[in-house]
């Protein structure tokens, strides 16, 4: 069966007031990514050929956030509601007919499956209209699905979405509630979206009302019941915020548990996404590993220990406590097991970084590289001043300071502040009496 073009579109325009912060709500990282850029992700990963961002106006910092996810902008002017925003989108989409899938900017827990089994539903039962609701333990603040007359007639009942501020005492004692994640056709939704009218409650144009208007003109509306409400959590404040975030971290880890990494303590570890981990590695306790990091096989990480972006541990390697690393390669079974800082360092094979030591890559203005050889032995307490190079088996002694541009060479020992060479002094031979 040939698949229909797949367009979508993420509904990202609200104020989010109740984050209390100048930050836009959908740019506020998770996981190492803005939680609208989860949603872009899944939407990816459910084969959306094309993304349209609805933003609202003076949204200039969400645009430049999002610059390199390859979507489309569109603006509502005025926040008039869900169907207005949707609507906003219509020039973006300019010639396109095919399926348009649609979600909120603020529920950065729906996943790629879920929306690919929401998808295939709506294509099996060739559905007009598809939304995917779940069973709420507490509906407030939902959108209710609910079923009106029809049925009495010979028809199949009139499929409604109503919200909670203007539903009934019984229509609200509902469980089953609206995601926000639709499956429309186009052009269709366009023509339902121009009848819809302002509700009597609050004056906006609800989106929901298109679902309604489709099953009133006899067009197939599916209702989706997906088995996990946790995806659909919608982020409005910081204390939300923090719940998602700790349900996607729990999700992370477990993908790579999965895959043979050994987390010791789930609760304590944060890993973002897009973070590469080889089986049987060890993650200790109360670690950090950012967005972009790369671990092979067999590592150990931790406890107390940062990683961030652009990192890199061959196999075998040992990043231990109170140890940050950030933008460097660290080789096959070296190891820094002890309260130091590697920034924007090459370090080959089998080194050891001895407990305290500083690559100080930063000289006020630029960032510098260090290299360390393999098998090279820095001392306890040193400090490498980059942009500098430390040979393979050099050894730098304990406390040494070794100055930028003042390179150590393959098999050299050196001492002191600023370093120098240690001469080894011949023992005296021995003479025969």
């Amino acid at each position: 069966m040939v698949r229909r073009p797949l367009a979508g579109v993420i509904l990202a325009a609200g104020l989010g007031e109740r984050m209390r912060s100048e930050l836009p709500k959908i740019l506020h990282p998770m996981a190492g990514f803005p939680m609208v850029g989860h949603v872009i992700r899944a939407f990816r990963e459910a084969r959306v050929d094309r993304i349209v961002v609805v933003l609202g106006a003076g949204s200039g910092a969400v645009r430049e956030a999002l610059s390199s996810y390859r979507v489309t902008f569109a603006v509502q002017k005025h926040r008039r509601g869900t169907a207005d925003a949707l609507a906003a989108a219509r020039g973006a989409l300019a010639g396109f007919r095919g399926e348009l899938l649609v979600a909120c900017a603020d529920a950065p827990l729906v996943t790629g499956a879920t929306l690919r089994e929401f998808l295939a539903g709506h294509r099996r039962e060739k559905a007009s209209l598809s939304v995917c609701a779940f069973m709420a333990a507490d509906p407030a603040g939902y959108g209710r699905v609910v079923s009106g007359a029809g049925a009495d007639t010979g028809r199949a009942p009139i499929v409604r979405i109503v919200e909670d501020r203007e539903a009934s005492d019984e229509e609200r004692r509902a469980r089953r509630v609206n995601s926000g994640v639709y499956c429309f056709a186009v052009p269709d939704i366009f023509r339902d979206l121009a009848r819809i009218r302002p509700s009597a409650v609050g004056g906006e144009l609800y989106l929901t009302e298109a679902v309604r208007i489709a099953s009133e003109n006899g067009r197939r509306v599916r209702i989706w019941d997906s088995p996990d409400p946790e995806e659909f959590l919608g982020v409005n404040t910081p204390a939300e915020f923090a719940r998602a975030a700790r349900i996607l971290r729990l999700r992370l880890v477990a993908w790579h548990q999965a895959r043979g990494v050994r987390i010791l303590d789930p609760d304590s570890v944060w890993i973002d996404a897009d973070v590469a981990i080889g089986p049987d590695t060890v993650v200790y306790p109360f670690t950090v590993i950012e967005k972009g990091v790369r671990i092979g096989r067999g590592c150990a990480v931790g406890p107390f220990a940062r990683l961030r972006g652009r990192t890199v541990l061959a196999d075998g390697a040992e990043i231990g406590n109170f140890v940050e690393v950030k933008s460097s390669r660290i080789g096959k079974r070296t190891k820094a097991k002890h309260l130091a800082y590697l920034g924007d360092g090459l370090v080959g094979d089998s080194a050891n970084i001895g407990a305290g030591t500083i690559l100080a890559n930063y000289d006020g203005k630029n960032k510098w590289p260090t290299r360390i050889g393999a098998g090279a032995f820095i001392g306890s307490g040193a400090i490498l001043v980059a942009p500098v190079a430390v040979g393979a088996k050099a050894l730098v002694g304990a406390g040494a300071v070794v100055t930028r541009g003042r390179n150590v060479p393959a098999g050299a020992v050196v001492a002191g502040v600023p370093a120098k060479p240690l001469v080894r002094k011949k023992p005296p031979s021995r003479r025969r009496l």
